[in-house]
């Protein structure tokens, strides 16, 4: 399943065209985390009658949005050092098959943020014009969603994948905090483990080995 999550986005317009092209597109679940203006009028206006088959869920926190995903894709413009793999649309074509995939979406005027970005597996962008790389949050919602809606119809059961979530990894991170790293040294870590397509006993392997290795 493909979820959208739009994080904070400031005007109720832009949600509206955002959820309008989502459904045309055949997505249409979507996340909203800690939106400036939620429930606002110019939403349901905007989105016409896409509101009414969407399946919304507004939540205060990205953690908290991301917890049941087993793959995190955070999109953006900028290819700046996120720590993350970097790929195109159709790159990641073949990662989304088969998973519970969340794909962010930030602010518009600053877009995801770095800490945001560790959240993720992948940083994903769009082959837009070099030069002028520029696209509304509507725009870029709907591109996306044209081009996986192509794989969400080819998804199986996703239930029946052995993937370690967001909120399974949470415990691994936490176990990291308590080693009194420095930030630095901490981030850089949850990346990489973010990064690992690892499953459930692979995990528990892990923290043993790390409570093994701190708490003598």
């Amino acid at each position: 399943m493909i979820t959208f999550v739009l994080v904070e986005t400031s005007l109720p317009r832009n949600i509206g065209t955002a959820i309008r092209a989502m459904v045309t597109m055949g997505i249409t679940n979507l996340i909203l985390v800690n939106p400036k203006q939620y429930p606002h009028d110019d939403i349901q206006t905007l989105a016409s009658h896409a509101y009414d088959l969407i399946n919304i869920k507004v939540l205060k926190s990205l953690p908290d949005a991301l917890a049941n995903f087993d793959l995190i894709i955070g999109t953006s413009a900028r290819h700046r050092n996120f720590g993350i793999q970097t790929k195109s649309m159709d790159e990641l074509f073949d990662e989304v098959k088969n998973r519970n995939v969340a794909i962010l979406f930030g602010p518009e005027r600053t877009g995801l943020t770095n800490e945001d970005m560790l959240m993720c597996n992948f940083h994903m962008y769009i082959d837009a014009n070099p030069n002028y790389p520029v696209l509304n949050l509507a725009q870029a919602t709907q591109i996306v969603a044209y081009k996986f809606n192509k794989v969400q119809a080819k998804i199986n059961d996703t239930s029946k994948n052995d993937f370690v979530n967001f909120k399974d990894k949470s415990y691994l991170f936490n176990e990291l905090n308590s080693y009194n790293l420095s930030k630095s040294a901490l981030d850089k870590l949850v990346g990489v483990f973010t990064r690992l397509n690892i499953n459930k006993s692979e995990l528990d392997l892990l923290i043993g080995v790390l409570k093994k290795r701190f708490h003598k």
